[in-house]
């Protein structure tokens, strides 16, 4: 693997733009996961929907995580290069402790541009 990358769901890897990027991160190598704020119990059935587009896209049911709580600290410190999300507050969050946040807006491809120099980036 190339290393591990993250998408949000809701206004995010909804997008068909987005999801077709993330295919491709697949066929490239990466290990795609998906980091929601979304809840996962046992009362929680409006999932169907991720868990298709999991499907749909080739991300396996083991890279999802459902963070209700807050995503960001995982998300600064599990390896991941870049964390695509529609949330300007989540994304000023993880730039803070770490620069690997995108912000996605579906009127602008300069997200993709920006997820793509995160995956050159090396640590010196």
């Amino acid at each position: 693997m190339k290393g591990k990358v993250s998408f949000d769901y809701d206004g995010t890897l909804t997008n068909p733009k987005v999801r077709e990027y993330a295919r491709e991160l697949i066929k490239r190598g990466y290990d795609v996961w998906i980091v929601t704020s979304r809840s996962n119990s046992p009362m929680a059935r409006e999932n169907k929907d991720l868990f298709e587009t999991a499907k749909s896209v080739g991300i396996k049911i083991r890279n999802i995580l459902f963070l209700p709580n807050g995503k960001e600290d995982i998300i600064v410190h599990s390896g991941f290069k870049f964390h695509l999300d529609d949330s300007i507050m989540v994304i000023k969050i993880i730039n803070h402790s770490g620069d690997k946040g995108v912000l996605f807006a579906a009127w602008s491809d300069s997200w993709r541009n920006e997820c793509e120099s995160k995956l050159k980036w090396k640590k010196k």
